[in-house]
């Protein structure tokens, strides 16, 4: 069946989901003090429009948000400003069988001078119809997670993941796929391992901006400061999203989601 996304934005629904819709001004209707409604533009399909709410939750990334919020404080537009994702990828490899792990008995291996650093199997899950694989003439799906550094020695981390972002993007399919190819041919034992023979997909997924940097005691201590001013009510706008609470986790974007719309009463 065909997903009606019509239905997400129906005027009966609780919540509703408006999809395609960029926002690229968020303004209160006065002074930010005393102002009992938030005007919101955004565009779709090239056009321009504009809604009135009572209160906004800004959950995007939050250094976007000074380019949409324009009149914040000086120093809250200064603290969100800092907050910097790190380039992620997760690559899905699928095999026609998995003997050669089963045969070295590992199921994750880590590999620090690869691409990606971190080679394992699915999580043995059952749902439904569906019924994880448990022998291992069976296929199976491999996780390889890669989290991009830079190559400039000594360079600060927020150099080191703007150098990796472009490197990272860069990249073409063939590239990821040689780089796979001598990985795996090189950790799994040869004549249980052959990769022409045995694997079946790649699929490549990458994020220039993924996980949260929280900073550490020797490059940017600042950060977790800079979050909690980051994060403070302006009026009748609040701001949940990960990058509050400087962690990649859903508990941790449903806290932050929780405070901020309790901050707007």
């Amino acid at each position: 069946s065909v997903f009606n996304y019509s239905e997400l934005d129906k005027s009966s629904n609780v919540v509703r989901i408006r999809l395609n819709s960029t926002v690229v001004n968020v303004k209160h209707g006065g002074d930010p003090n005393s102002s009992s409604d938030v005007f919101v533009n955004y565009i779709n399909n090239n056009k321009s429009y504009q809604v009135r709410g009572k209160g906004v939750v800004m959950a995007c990334y939050n250094m976007m948000i000074p380019h949409i919020v324009s009149d914040l404080p000086a120093e809250q537009d200064a603290a969100l400003r800092r907050s910097v994702k790190m380039p992620l990828q997760y690559t899905t490899v699928g095999l026609k069988n998995w003997r050669a792990m089963k045969e070295m008995g590992i199921a994750m291996a880590m590999s620090p001078g690869n691409m990606h650093q971190v080679v394992s199997m699915d999580f043995p899950v059952s749902m439904g119809g569906y019924e994880f694989t448990s022998s291992p003439d069976d296929p199976c799906a491999i996780q390889m997670i890669g989290c991009p550094f830079g190559e400039t020695v000594g360079a600060p981390p927020i150099e080191q993941f703007r150098e990796a972002r472009y490197r990272m993007l860069e990249l073409q399919f063939e590239d990821y796929e040689k780089e796979i190819r001598e990985h795996l041919s090189g950790m799994l034992p040869k004549g249980l391992f052959e990769f022409d023979r045995d694997v079946e997909s790649i699929s490549v997924n990458r994020w220039a901006h993924g996980y949260v940097y929280g900073g550490s005691s020797l490059h940017d201590p600042d950060m977790p400061e800079m979050a909690r001013r980051g994060r403070q009510p302006f009026g009748r706008i609040t701001i949940a999203n990960i990058d509050s609470g400087l962690s990649s986790y859903l508990h941790v974007a449903v806290d932050q989601a929780w405070r901020a719309v309790n901050e707007l009463g």
